[in-house]
C-alpha cells in the first residue's frame, strides 16, 4: 500500500505546480478539445456504418485511419484531463461501495476494441460474481482504464492479457499479467517532469508511459497503490491494490 499518504500524487502536484495556472489550463483545454472530438467521432462512426451510403474500399481505409487517430487523440485528452484532476489539491476521493468486478468488466470490454486489429485480448479470472468494496468510482474507472490502455498498446500481436482478482482480509488486488516497461516512482516522476517542460518533445511511446504515473496517483488518492515488477516468465506484472473495507 502507499505509505505516508499519497506520496506520488503529491510529487505530481509539486511538478505541475511550477506554473500556478497550469492545472486550470489543463482542465479547460482538455474540456474544449473533447467537445469537437465527440462530434467528429460520431460522424466517423456513422460513415463507417454506411448510414450515408456505401463506401468504396479506398474511402473506408481512409475513414478507418481517421477513426484510429481519433482514438489516439482521445487517449491524449484523457491523460491531460486526468493530470489536471490529480494535480488539483482540492480534489478529494469519494469513497462508497461499488462492484469492482462490474467496473473491470466494462472497462476491459471497451479497451479490448483497441487490440482487435492485433488480436490482443483480455482474459478475466475470479470475476464470475459481483464483488462490492469501498472505492472511489471515478478514480477507479480512470485508473483501470489508463492501465489497461497502456498494457494493450504494448502487447505483441496475438497476446492474451490475464486479469486476476485476489480478495484478502485487508486489501483486494487486481493483478494484470501484461507487457510494457517496469517503472519505479523515480522513473514515473521523470516522465511527468519531462512532459511538463517548456519545450517537451514526447514520442508516442512516452505519452503511453504517462498512463502509469496517472494510474499510481489515482490509486493513492483512494488509499490504494500501483506496483510493477517482472515475473519469472519475463512478463510485466501490474498490481492495483484496494482497501477491503471502509477506510
Amino acid at each position: 500500500m502507499a505509505s505516508n499518504g499519497s506520496r506520488f500524487r503529491m510529487k505530481m502536484v509539486e511538478l505541475m505546480r511550477e506554473d500556478g495556472n497550469l492545472i486550470s489550463y489543463l482542465q479547460n483545454t482538455s474540456h474544449q478539445m473533447r467537445t469537437p472530438m465527440t462530434l467528429i467521432r460520431s460522424y466517423t462512426e456513422l460513415i463507417l456504418a454506411e448510414l450515408y451510403g456505401p463506401l468504396v474500399p479506398e474511402i473506408r481505409e481512409r475513414m478507418e485511419t481517421i477513426s484510429s487517430n481519433l482514438e489516439e487523440m482521445t487517449y491524449f485528452v484523457d491523460q491531460v484531463q486526468d493530470i489536471g484532476y490529480i494535480s488539483n489539491e482540492k480534489t478529494k476521493a469519494n469513497i462508497r461501495e461499488y462492484d469492482l468486478v462490474g467496473i473491470i468488466e466494462k472497462i476491459s470490454i471497451d479497451i479490448s476494441l483497441i487490440g482487435m486489429a492485433r488480436d490482443v485480448r483480455f482474459k478475466l479470472e475470479n470475476m464470475e460474481e459481483p464483488f462490492d468494496i469501498h472505492l472511489d468510482q471515478h478514480l477507479t474507472r480512470r485508473a483501470v482504464s489508463h492501465l489497461l490502455r497502456y498494457v494493450i498498446s504494448t502487447a505483441p500481436h496475438g497476446s492474451e492479457i490475464k486479469l486476476a482478482l485476489k480478495p484478502g482480509k485487508e486489501r483486494v488486488i487486481l493483478i494484470v499479467f501484461g507487457f510494457g516497461q517496469v517503472m519505479d516512482m523515480d522513473q514515473m516522476a521523470d516522465i511527468v517532469r519531462s512532459m511538463s517542460e517548456t519545450e517537451a518533445t514526447f514520442t508516442t511511446m512516452e505519452w503511453e508511459k504517462l498512463s502509469l504515473p496517472i494510474t499510481k496517483a489515482m490509486m493513492e488518492m483512494q488509499n490504494g497503490d500501483l506496483t510493477i515488477f517482472e515475473d519469472e516468465n519475463d512478463r510485466t506484472v501490474y498490481v492495483l491494490e484496494f482497501l477491503s473495507n471502509d477506510p
